[in-house]
């Protein structure tokens, strides 16, 4: 009879201290895969994705993007471009639509600290469309960008790339997912993440 005690005591006490054990080291390891380190940012998942901090002059403001860096890093991009080319300047970002509108949320959203204001437009080559007239938005292209003025062209293209001209960030993507994380890389680049 005491050896079934001790034998149960035992069995309990692997049960216990290894429910324990459990718990314990898999902590750090729940924390690694909920952070993310890439070339000296951290970034945390959230519920919609990630978010990492980035300081700019004496503040510091918090960047939500859906994907890291390593998943946009080999978007190709043309042409250099930074923050200090929409600081303090009102900012166009024209779309074609209201997918568009929604997928330039997150640079918008990056972007609007810095902003002296935002506003969405539509390409000139599209007036006609209803999405257009229906919100009565400007026309705008990248020949209206200047001293006090940026301009980003939301677009659907063949390929998925970035470019910058003369105050004028075309950004093109497949398909949404894939302008998406076009956008993305933008805002990596325009707060030097990559």
């Amino acid at each position: 009879m005491e050896n079934k005690t001790l034998i149960s005591l035992i069995f309990i006490l692997i049960m216990v201290f290894g429910t324990a054990g459990y718990a314990i080291l898999s902590r750090p390891r729940e924390a690694e895969e909920n952070v993310v380190s890439y070339d000296g940012f951290k970034f945390f998942r959230t519920a919609g994705g990630w978010k990492t901090t980035v300081e700019v002059g004496k503040g510091k403001y918090e960047i939500f993007t859906y994907h890291l860096p390593t998943e946009v890093e080999n978007i190709s991009t043309n042409g250099s471009f930074s923050l200090q080319d929409f600081t303090n300047k009102a900012l166009y970002v024209v779309v074609s639509n209201e997918n568009d509108a929604a997928i330039s949320s997150e640079l918008i959203t990056a972007l609007h600290p810095f902003l002296k204001r935002y506003q969405f437009a539509c390409p000139k080559k599209k007036a006609n469309e209803s999405f257009c007239i229906e919100n009565d938005l400007p026309l705008k292209d990248c020949k209206d960008a200047g001293f006090d003025k940026a301009i980003v062209m939301l677009e659907k293209g063949n390929e998925t790339k970035i470019s910058f001209k003369n105050g004028c960030l075309r950004i093109e993507g497949k398909d949404n997912s894939e302008l998406i994380k076009a956008c993305e890389k933008a805002i990596f680049v325009i707060f030097k993440i990559l």
